[in-house]
């Protein structure tokens, strides 16, 4: 008897390994209620990944699929690429925690320049450069339905936030943006920054344990001026001191004239876990 009723299937860290992935793909091929499974640290690997594509050519249900931590590399996101080609539901996609690389990356970007149901997708901690950024970016440009990206935990960098800063100019669907720990310094943030001036639906920018010193910190404090969107910046564990934050804040605010309805919705994050600066 199929079961009518579960949406999730959560199996993480269990590991199932080639064998069981094997017998869950094939079960998602026939199933038509599961539309989140999460079969995160479970070292699925290359045959594992071959299986579940194939389960997903068929499996028209699925809407999202976590499958962070397994050991997962760049031949097998090609697999998961071919996938993404064809199907037309799934719109969250996790892969945190995998090696993926630039290669990989590349990989991801071709499909997401003709995905129309992509609105998630975490690529946090996945080994992912300044060449990957470079093509995710140039994807992102025509990308039409990516709503929140993790880019968390890689090598970015300034070169790196250069190429996000020109995607910010022109991409009118993302929302949320997660650069934490990504090694960005101040020269990078001021290119961000000046991205940030231009775009017109970003909502949610992470800069967590970045080197982004007070001079930084104040390109995006500019950036209020003229951006009304944005509307929460986590800027915790940066270089900055806390005291001349705040000071430069609300000295900012009050020669910018934000409107307090403005404020009320602007959360900015401060460098310590002790201040959730409400700015109204």
């Amino acid at each position: 008897m199929l079961n009518s009723t579960l949406t999730l299937l959560n199996l993480n860290n269990n590991n199932i390994g080639f064998e069981g992935i094997k017998v869950l793909s094939e079960a998602l091929k026939i199933n038509k209620n599961i539309t989140t499974l999460d079969i995160s640290n479970n070292n699925i690997g290359f045959e594992g990944i071959k299986n579940l594509s194939e389960a997903l050519k068929i499996n028209k249900y699925l809407t999202s699929i976590i499958l962070e931590d397994n050991n997962i590399g760049a031949e097998d996101i090609k697999l998961l690429v071919e996938v993404l080609k064809e199907n037309y539901t799934l719109s969250k996609l996790y892969l945190g925690g995998n090696n993926i690389k630039d290669e990989a990356a590349k990989s991801l970007a071709e499909v997401l320049k003709i995905n129309k149901s992509l609105e998630t997708l975490h690529l946090d901690e996945t080994n992912i450069g300044v060449k990957g950024i470079k093509a995710l970016s140039k994807a992102l440009k025509v990308n039409t339905s990516l709503k929140d990206i993790d880019l968390c935990l890689n090598d970015i960098c300034n070169r790196g936030a250069e190429y996000l800063a020109d995607l910010l100019t022109v991409n009118s669907t993302l929302t949320t943006i997660n650069l934490d720990y990504c090694q960005i310094s101040d020269q990078g943030i001021k290119l961000l920054a000046e991205g940030l001036k231009i775009n017109k639906s970003l909502e949610n920018i992470n800069l967590l344990e970045n080197n982004i010193t007070d001079d930084g910190f104040m390109s995006l404090v500019e950036v209020l001026k003229v951006n009304k969107i944005l509307t929460n910046i986590d800027f915790r564990f940066n270089l900055n001191s806390r005291r001349t934050v705040l000071e430069n804040i609300a000295n900012r605010l009050r020669i910018n004239r934000i409107n307090k309805e403005r404020l009320k919705d602007l959360q900015l994050l401060c460098v310590d876990k002790l201040k959730n600066i409400d700015l109204h």
